[in-house]
């Protein structure tokens, strides 16, 4: 066999390697949208049904979407319980957009709790 059909066979299978490869990166991505929308489902049913312990461990979840899906489930339920884990994603999470949704949802529940007694 001569050098340029030995390389050209080379190139052909570092081709198709790349070629599975881009395959198995695809497939694998849209699992992980998949995964991310029923994981969203299972906020909005925790939301509704006021299970706040069932969100909090949401609130940890390296997905920032997962993270503010968690804090607005939070927020839908928006009596005291959830003002801790809130203000606690407020002060420490990595993403800037998640903190000032927590921040936001905790100061409106927190108003909305303390106007019926006067305090502003």
């Amino acid at each position: 066999m001569t050098t340029t059909v030995q390389d050209a066979k080379k190139r052909d299978y570092k081709s198709s390697v790349k070629g599975a490869v881009e395959v198995v990166e695809r497939i694998a991505a849209e699992r992980e949208e998949k995964k991310g929308t029923d994981i969203i489902s299972d906020i909005k049913q925790r939301a509704y049904s006021g299970d706040v312990e069932g969100l909090i461990p949401f609130l940890d979840h390296k997905d920032w979407r997962i993270r503010t899906a968690a804090v607005l489930g939070l927020g839908h339920i928006g009596d005291a319980r959830v003002l801790k884990p809130l203000v606690g994603v407020w002060k420490d999470d990595e993403d800037e957009w998640v903190r000032e949704q927590a921040r936001d949802i905790s100061r409106a529940i927190w108003h909305r709790m303390t106007r019926p007694l006067g305090l502003q």
